[in-house]
């Protein structure tokens, strides 16, 4: 395995201190957090709060709600994009190379029919993938992670291997080196936890502390190309039999960027490129804000020389006569009313610009709890050609680690399912995610579309059609259960058999039925002939 040179601080394991190294590596990024608090303030604040912030404070709010409807937009698309709710967001395949050399001494029926199993069986597992995905209920923090990928630039969730939870982390909660191609080479993250929640072999470590509220330290590095060192700390103290080594692919600890630039640590948000806009049109809001107070202020002046009582003018009802002129008593007006139109001009204009960064001019996604595969491919493409990438950006670092933890889950199955199958342990399965991922129910529009194209010659071609062939593509492109649906040969062969049985006895009945008649008309007329001979 090949060693990777790393540039990052190494520490003796007397030197190895997770405060120490949270300091060091938080301080390299306030520059960074910084703008991610200011993107967070013009849009959803509670995202990323500012320095020091405590949940008994009162959180500053923007003065115009189109920043958080334009967040929420987005991230709405994404997330039903990435992962749509009747859609697996993924697909699984066996490698091609190695199944030919298992299928090779096979004849063409036999393979064909087997490919059609392989099919349907990957897609039964995809199908119960997706079902412990749904059951675990991490949608929430998906979400999370998606809304601080849009507004700060990146977003860390962390899988528990242990309650199957997922977790999202704070951007001001962790700090990570990046290589230049921008792997991960360091990641520490900082948690509060209660001290009732730990252990009384982690609480032996400290010298009993009087906090009850405890700093927990996790400290990834990577060892070399495809492998992770875990340590933890709670406070300064090294958690004993904490360590644990991690593939890239089995890492619990899903860093997604959103615009990661060449040599940086951190990447950059959407909210950020479009920051000029999202300012102007708060000011804007402001001001538009403040002259409708203004105006809306009545503050009636009376001439000094007037008759009227000013109390009992005060005092009067509505509709109620008074004795006096009209000259007696005028009112302020705001004369900014040309001045504040071109303010409202600018305002719209500035609006329109941030709804088309963010997608919200868009009329693909109908309103509706279930959407089709097409539509859905149609939004990918569009996010994808929108966003310069970065929908294959988020499938790589978020849908893959995801999609990988649950077929983890069912590991056992694929194992059961396909080894009977293609008579050998030797399998490779292939993860595919991202638009790709999404091709086994665009299979389905392929296969509706050739019918479609075949229909008027159905007669002329009817021989050559493999009826049962079309009706398992299509139940496994919808991932339906085929045995619940589409007869197997057994069930065929067993109908076949009690429809001849049947006819069969049919056929008796009927001979019965005729004969014996016959057999009774035969014998009165052989015991009347009888009777007349005697």
């Amino acid at each position: 395995m090949e060693v990777v040179q790393l540039d990052y601080p190494q520490y003796s394991s007397s030197e190895l201190k997770g405060s120490s190294i949270w300091q060091e590596l938080n301080a390299k990024r306030s520059g960074h957090l910084v703008t991610a608090r200011q993107c967070a303030e013009l849009t959803k604040p509670r995202i990323q709060p500012p320095d020091g912030f405590s949940e008994n404070e009162e959180l500053h709010q923007p003065r115009q709600g189109l920043g958080a409807e334009a967040i929420n937009t987005l991230t709405s698309k994404l997330s039903l994009t990435l992962f749509p709710p009747n859609v697996p967001f993924f697909k699984i395949s066996v490698d091609e190379i190695l199944l030919h050399k298992i299928l090779g001494d096979i004849n063409k029926t036999e393979v064909a029919k087997i490919r059609a199993e392989l099919d349907y069986t990957l897609s039964q597992l995809e199908v119960a993938a997706m079902n412990l995905f749904n059951a675990y209920g991490w949608r929430a923090a998906i979400n999370k992670a998606l809304t601080s990928c849009v507004v700060t630039g990146d977003s860390l969730l962390i899988l528990d291997e242990q309650t199957n939870k997922l977790r999202f982390i704070r951007l001001d909660n962790w700090a990570c080196i990046r290589d230049a191609s921008g792997s991960l080479v360091q990641l520490i993250i900082r948690e509060y936890v209660h001290k009732s929640t730990l252990d009384k072999s982690i609480l032996s470590l400290l010298d009993d502390t009087k906090e009850d509220v405890l700093t927990f330290y996790s400290l990834i590095s990577r060892v070399n190309k495809d492998s992770f060192k875990l340590i933890k700390f709670i406070e300064d103290q090294q958690i004993p039999n904490s360590k644990k080594t991690y593939t890239s692919k089995e890492l619990p600890f899903l860093l997604s960027p959103w615009d990661l630039a060449v040599g940086e640590n951190y990447s950059r948000g959407l909210v950020e490129d479009h920051l000029g806009d999202l300012r102007s049109y708060e000011a804007l809001s402001i001001a538009i804000g403040e002259y409708a107070a203004i105006a809306s202020k009545i503050i009636p002046l009376v001439n000094p020389a007037a008759s009227i009582d000013i109390e009992e003018f005060t005092n009067s009802a509505n509709g109620q006569p008074l004795p006096g002129r009209k000259d007696d008593i005028t009112f302020v007006t705001v004369d900014k009313y040309m001045d504040m139109r071109s303010v409202a001009e600018e305002k719209e204009l500035v609006e329109q610009r941030i709804k088309r960064a963010f997608l919200m001019t868009s009329s693909i996604q109908r309103n509706a709890e279930r959407v089709t595969a097409v539509e859905i491919q149609m939004m990918s493409r569009e996010l994808e050609s929108a966003l310069g990438g970065v929908y294959s950006l988020l499938a790589v670092h978020l849908q893959m680690p995801i999609a990988n933890f649950c077929l983890n889950k069912v590991e056992h199955m694929i194992q059961q399912s396909l080894a009977p199958l293609l008579h050998s342990d030797a399998l490779s399965i292939k993860v595919t995610t991202g638009i790709e991922g999404l091709g086994r129910h665009h299979e389905f529009q392929s296969i509706g579309m050739f019918l479609s194209a075949i229909q008027p010659f159905t007669t002329l071609i009817q021989s050559d059609i493999k009826v049962s062939g079309i009706l398992k593509k299509l139940a496994t492109a919808l991932s339906l259960n085929i045995n619940d649906i589409i007869k197997s040969e057994e069930e065929k062969a067993l109908e076949a058999q009690a429809q001849q049985q049947a006819l069969q006895q049919q056929q008796l009945a009927d001979m019965v039925s005729k004969g014996v008649p016959n057999a009774i008309k035969g014998i009165s007329d052989s015991y009347n002939k009888g009777e007349q001979i005697s």
